[in-house]
């Protein structure tokens, strides 16, 4: 008898000896073994060549990750996490991630535009998210269109200078680099005391949007961030829907 390469699905070979009833019953029951099954993978890295040579076929294709117990479905393009493994409680990074600052990045006065992004360096994007550099700091490409919540600590350390200070966090639902939408900002003219900045908002983007933290320094002198080992300057970005 041979069988299939990705069930082990019995059938009969040229040479074997005909027995329709016992070749039919041993197909039958190594299917019915895997119905409401998911296919089991690996890793994360094992689904992704899964999910290569699924190709654009194989729509609503069930696999789940041994090693973290989540469940996943081919949408013909991509893996989607499904319940209890994206956002809210689920907290998987296939959903989205938690990404940190743990040095004090020097934010220059800001003479035009939304200011200086910030540096996130520290975090795993996961399989939702692309991390690049942009400037100074990075950017984040949504890799996939949903409801994402979207949110920031932005900590700014004290300054015998005075003036405006706020964070914004900003898109480009191009997938560009212009970041002329903005999701949220909190700010304000702000004395030279250390503040907390928490933009952060939820809302449908779609695949290809560009994410990124911006600082704007309207005091006429060079601002620090506070991170705190990343507690106090940090972003948040987790596909809930």
């Amino acid at each position: 008898m041979g069988t299939t390469d990705r069930f082990d699905l019995t059938y009969p070979e040229q040479l074997d000896e005909p027995d329709g009833p016992a070749q039919i019953q041993a197909l039958a029951e190594d299917v019915e073994a895997w119905l409401s099954r998911a296919f089991p993978v690996a890793d994360a890295a094992t689904r992704t060549t899964l999910g290569t040579a699924l190709g654009a076929g194989g729509y609503g294709f069930i696999a789940v990750e041994t090693d973290t117990k989540l469940p996943y479905m081919w949408n013909g393009t991509t893996w989607l996490a499904l319940s209890g493994s994206t956002g809210g409680g689920g907290g998987s990074e296939a959903g989205g991630g938690t990404f940190v600052q743990t040095s004090a990045q020097s934010i220059p006065n800001t003479t035009s535009g939304p200011g200086t992004i910030v540096s996130l360096p520290d975090g795993d994007p996961g399989d939702q998210l692309a991390r690049t550099t942009q400037g100074s700091g990075h950017k984040f490409e949504l890799l996939a269109s949903g409801i994402w919540a979207i949110g920031g600590n932005v900590r700014v350390a004290s300054t015998g200078t005075a003036g405006e200070v706020s964070a914004s966090i900003r898109l480009d639902l191009a997938g560009g680099t212009t970041f002329d939408d903005v999701l949220d900002i909190d700010g304000g003219r702000r004395e030279g005391l250390p503040r907390t900045l928490n933009p952060g908002r939820t809302r449908y983007l779609p695949a290809g949007t560009m994410v990124a933290v911006f600082v704007y320094n309207g005091t006429g002198g060079t601002r620090l961030l506070e991170p705190s080992g990343g507690d106090w300057v940090n972003l948040d970005a987790w596909l809930v829907a």
